[in-house]
This record gives structure tokens, C-alpha cells and sequence, in this order.
């Protein structure tokens, strides 16, 4: 089934000067060096071949009777992240202490590994044709020539192996959390309008760009190593009001998977964090340090790094949203390409008999295999960024009326019909509910995501070497 998210499944920043970002809003990325042919690195027997030191040994190991997948984590792996980070950190003034920095890309790359298990046994998988297609995003994106986009990042002074794996491992990302999280999310119409009155009452929303440093607690950790964890974060806490850089104190000690980007959230408007956590952050004035804040996850610290108008460039854009009904024929992924074939000529089959007169809700309730087949193959209205990125590559292609297809997801095969297509202007109501109810929605998906993230970590086996 094809679920309408808010999430998108490539998702890529404007190229912005010298930032460079492959992730979505506060979302950042997590390293697995690429290798030739492989878009995350050796298998184990491999590494282990190059009689490098094995760092750490995991498994995604389960109480079921699949095969338990192995990996490793190799030291050259860990100084390729290592060495770049604490060249940049030394470089800020600040004083850092490399072993922890070590410790917190040790701990990335093993949960790296682990979530590309996690994608393999899903059957989720990104080839080189995908990362191909992001950085054609990415160039698209920020007005740049096709093929440009390696030549812009060696200016940066950024490899370009490095950033075909971060795109390799946000698409992977998203592509999990579309299979996984995504589909346990909803955001209801009432809690859309609370919000669009909130804001409408405070007059017009201000976005902060926020950084976080976070000391996990378990949900088993006893009473005074939650009371040593509590001090660790008020010794955080004043060295950042004595002026101390989020940015370094981050790397070395935030269990959050963006420590290492700095700590750096992204920027965030009301609706993208609990609410008691929003009034707080957003009382703080640029620069400002909030108090040490206990939640389940544990022990937070943030820091406003900036503020600005809401929207910034996004505010200026016009929205376009989608009517559409389609018909779906999934693949068995345990047939493969004979599968896939079978059901690419059964769309095609299916198409004839519509351009012969059949009407496409009819053939859409007769062979859709989603749950949308009972009301004639009909997705409502959308906007962009809801569907995944070949669905709507082929919808923003077609002009109302038009029929296409067949076209390939990793859901199977679809027949589109776009009925309707209609543009919003900014600052419609309805532009504005829009874009509240994907904020609400990517603030949901990244909190279960988190959870998500702590379970696969308490439920897999890690030995440190």
C-alpha cells in the first residue's frame, strides 16, 4: 500500500552558500563509508580480509527463526570519520577530547550498520541508480546544470564519495521510516486548526535554528547512574553558559544521532517539539542556553543558535496539490523481476481496457491492491512531497484528464489518472493548514523514528573489540 505521508522520500536542502545538507528539516545523517560497487562499505569477511582492526562485532539479533545478518565495524572506518571531525573541531579553539569523539562515530557507525540490516530485511535497498537520482534532485533543486553538482562540491572541498554515502544513507533512512513509522502516524484536523490559532494569536510565527546536546536514559537505568547522568548534564550546561561551544560539547557527548553534526536540529517553528519544550526555546534570545529539561528520552540541554521570519524561502512559494486515483499491482519480492514483469504486463492489460471505455474507478476497485481499491482507487487531494519520488516525478509530467503509467515504485506498479491539479498561494488558509499539518506530521514521525532507533539498538547484539 502506498501511504500518504508528510514524509518526503527524497528530501534535499538548497545548496545555500557553504552549507551543504542531504537531510530533511532537524533530521541529520549518519556515516557508512562507501566503497567501490558498494554503497556501504565491505561485508564482513572483506573487512576482515584487509586484516583491518575490528572495532565492534553486532548482529540484528531477534527471538525469530530468520537468519541473523552479522557486520563489523573496522577502525579504518572510524578514523575516515574520525579524523576530518576532530581536524574541524581542533580548528574552532575548542578543547576536545578525542577519545570521546572516537567513541560517538564508533557508536554512529554501528547504528548505521544496524539500520541497514533493518533495511535489508525489509527489503530495502539503494543501488547506485538511486543516489544517481538524488544528486539529480539536489542539482534541480538549486537551479544547477545536470552534472554540475560533482564540480560544485570539490570547490566546497567536499569528496564526492562522501556525499553519495550521506544521500545512500538518508535515502535509506527515509525509506524505512516510510515503511515502518510513516503509517502509524496521522495528524487529525483539530489539531491542525488548535495550532493555526496558536500562531494566529502569538501573530506571526518565528522559526529558531536550534542545537541539542542529549543524555539518554533507559528505560531500566538505575537510580545513581541517573543521578551521575544528571550532574554530567549541569557540568554541560555550565561550561555552555560560560560560553563553551554547543558544537564541540555536542560531538563529544550527545547520545542524540546529530551530535556529531554539532548538535544541530535544524530550524524549527511551534508544532516541532513538545509543547512545554517549545515555550521554552522559544522565550530564548539568539545565543541563549536553556535549562537542563528531563523528558522520557533523558536529559536535554539547547542552545538558540539564530532566529529569523517564518518561512524563509519556503514562505515565498507557491503550493501545488494533486487529485488523483490510481491503481496499484503489487510485486512479490520473493519472485523477483519474474514477478515484476508478470505484473507490469497485467498494468499494461489493464490500461488497454480503460482506453477501450472501462471506467478507471471501476477497473481500480476490480484489481488495486491497496486498501484504496474500495473507493475506486481514490488518494484525495495531496500536495507535493507526500508521494514517493517516482509517483510524483510522473504526476507533476501529466495535465488533468491524463492517464499514465504503468510506473514502477518499490510498491509495485500503478496506473495514475490526475483528475484535478490546483495551485495554492502562500498565504492562503489553506496553504497555511497545509504546511502545519506537515510540520505536526514530521515532528510525530521523527519522535516514533527516535524510538524506533532506541528499540533496534536495545534488541540487536553488540560485542566492542
Amino acid at each position: 500500500m502506498m501511504t500518504r505521508t508528510r514524509w518526503r522520500d527524497v528530501s534535499i536542502h538548497r545548496w545555500n552558500g557553504r552549507v551543504w545538507r542531504c537531510a530533511l528539516g532537524a533530521a541529520a545523517v549518519w556515516g557508512v563509508m562507501a566503497t567501490s560497487g558498494e554503497v556501504f562499505g565491505p561485508s564482513p569477511a572483506a573487512a576482515a580480509d584487509s586484516l583491518d582492526r575490528i572495532v565492534a562485532v553486532l548482529s540484528n539479533r531477534q527471538v525469530s527463526k530468520e537468519p541473523v545478518e552479522e557486520g563489523i565495524v573496522t577502525q579504518t572506518e572510524v578514523d575516515a570519520q574520525a579524523e576530518p571531525l576532530l581536524r574541524k573541531l581542533r580548528a574552532s579553539g575548542q578543547e576536545v577530547d578525542p577519545s570521546r569523539v572516537r567513541q560517538q562515530v564508533i557508536n554512529r557507525l554501528i547504528m548505521n550498520k544496524l539500520l541497514q540490516m533493518e533495511g535489508n530485511g525489509a527489503g530495502v535497498t539503494i543501488s547506485d541508480a538511486d543516489i544517481d537520482g538524488a544528486m539529480a534532485v539536489v542539482e534541480k533543486n538549486n537551479n544547477m546544470a545536470p552534472g554540475t553538482l560533482p564540480k560544485a562540491l570539490a570547490k566546497e572541498g567536499i569528496k564526492l564519495d562522501d556525499y553519495r554515502r550521506k544521500l545512500a544513507e538518508e535515502l535509506l533512512r527515509n525509506r524505512i521510516i516510510q515503511a515502518r513509522i510513516a503509517p502509524l502516524v496521522t495528524v487529525s484536523d483539530e489539531e491542525v486548526e488548535d495550532l493555526l490559532k496558536r500562531e494566529s494569536t502569538v501573530g506571526e510565527a518565528s522559526e529558531v535554528r536550534v542545537g541539542q546536546i542529549l543524555l539518554a536514559l533507559g528505560s531500566n537505568t538505575a537510580p545513581r547512574e541517573a543521578a551521575r547522568i544528571q550532574k554530567l548534564a549541569e557540568e554541560l550546561h555550565g561550561k555552555l553558559k560560560r560560553g563553551g561551544a554547543m558544537q564541540a560539547l555536542a560531538a563529544q557527548y550527545s547520545d542524540d544521532h546529530r551530535g556529531l553534526e554539532g548538535g544541530d536540529l535544524g530550524w524549527l517553528r511551534r508544532g516541532q517539539l513538545l509543547p512545554e519544550v517549545e515555550e521554552m526555546i522559544f522565550s530564548l534570545p539568539k545565543g541563549g542556553v536553556s535549562d537542563v529539561f528531563q523528558s522520557r528520552q533523558g536529559f536535554h540541554i539547547f542552545q538558540v543558535f539564530d532566529r529569523r521570519g517564518a518561512g524563509g524561502d519556503a514562505a515565498q512559494q507557491t503550493m501545488t496539490e494533486f487529485k488523483v486515483r490510481h491503481i496499484v499491482l503489487k510485486v512479490d519480492k520473493r519472485e523477483g523481476e519474474d514477478s515484476a514483469e508478470r505484473q507490469r504486463l497485467k498494468a499494461e492489460e489493464i490500461l488497454r481496457e480503460h482506453r477501450t471505455g472501462s471506467p478507471f474507478d471501476e477497473l481500480a476497485k476490480r484489481f488495486s491492491q491497496d486498501e484504496s481499491a474500495r473507493d475506486g482507487g481514490d488518494l484525495g487531494w495531496f500536495g507535493e512531497g507526500v508521494m514517493v519520488t517516482e509517483f510524483e516525478k510522473a504526476l507533476l509530467e501529466m495535465t488533468p484528464g491524463q492517464v499514465a503509467g504503468p510506473v514502477r515504485t518499490r510498491f509495485g506498479w500503478h496506473l495514475i489518472w490526475l483528475e484535478e491539479k490546483r495551485t495554492l498561494e502562500p498565504n492562503s488558509v489553506r496553504a497555511k493548514r497545509e504546511t502545519i499539518r506537515q510540520r505536526l506530521m514530521e515532528a510525530r514521525i521523527q519522535e516514533r523514528f527516535e524510538q524506533f532507533l532506541r528499540d533496534l539498538r536495545m534488541r540487536s547484539f553488540v560485542e566492542m573489540r
